[in-house]
């Protein structure tokens, strides 16, 4: 009986790790770096662009705090839930710079939605 149990045990846990990589995968966020005690919200900007037929979209944006603070850490949320959406990553700068440089790639006929945070500190 204590085997069949074993058994049990490990299909249900290969089945909750393989539910919870396949939702792990949907997700395109991209968070880098962390924040302490004392960071602040420097800037927040959603980033739209409508799809076009087929295509494939690309945007670059430079973000540059205010008053030249560090970054510590870079939030891009994707707002498409359902994997198809956009893809973010840092090109140049990022956490420990005073500026961050980002590229939005969407998939072939699809938009890019992201919530874009840059936190820092003076």
């Amino acid at each position: 009986m204590s085997y069949q149990r074993t058994i049990l045990v490990v299909v249900l846990s290969a089945s909750v790790l393989c539910l919870a990589l396949t939702t792990l995968a949907r997700s395109k966020n991209v968070i880098s770096g962390s924040r302490q005690y004392g960071d602040f919200l420097t800037h927040r900007e959603i980033i739209q662009k409508d799809s076009k037929w087929l295509q494939i979209i690309e945007s670059y944006k430079t973000f540059v705090p205010n008053n030249g603070e560090k970054i510590t850490q870079v939030r891009l949320i994707d707002e498409n839930q359902k994997g198809h959406g956009a893809t973010a990553t840092i090109i140049a700068g990022g956490p420990g710079f005073t500026f961050v440089t980002l590229h939005y790639k969407s998939t072939r006929g699809n938009n890019i939605d992201f919530i874009t945070e840059i936190y820092g500190r003076n």
